[in-house]
């Protein structure tokens, strides 16, 4: 041991002043802080709160576990987001032509279709 330590050794032990005693007991008996809310929310049922908490992750587990998994026949299916604004800027412009469309509908009904022959004696146009 140094000196300091034998030097504290040494020195008797006194007893705290009595209103010192009374304010530690009082402040150690008084009820919790509010910092500690969560505690006297969950403290309560504690097994409770512990059994939901483990039902929801059961619950998630269980959700993750039934997804379908990605095989890569599906993969090869999945189309790029570059086609797919292709494919849209396409379509933007076709119907921006078919709304600036200054034929009557006698003429839109003259143009041979790509699905079948149009059967124009009836009242109402139709393809076959």
């Amino acid at each position: 041991m140094d000196e300091f330590e034998q030097f504290l050794k040494e020195q008797p032990l006194s007893r705290p002043p009595a209103n010192w005693r009374r304010e530690i007991l009082a402040a150690a008996s008084a009820p919790a802080p509010a910092e500690s809310w969560w505690r006297q929310l969950f403290w309560p049922a504690p097994v409770a709160w512990a059994a939901v908490a483990a039902l929801w992750l059961l619950i998630v587990g269980l959700n993750l576990a039934a997804r379908p998994a990605r095989s890569p026949a599906t993969a090869r299916h999945t189309v790029p987001a570059a086609e797919i604004a292709v494919a849209l800027a396409e379509k933007r412009e076709l119907l921006h032509e078919l709304a600036n469309d200054n034929r009557t509908p006698a003429q839109h009904l003259s143009v041979p279709s790509p699905h079948g022959k149009l059967i124009r004696n009836l009242p109402e146009a139709r393809y076959v």
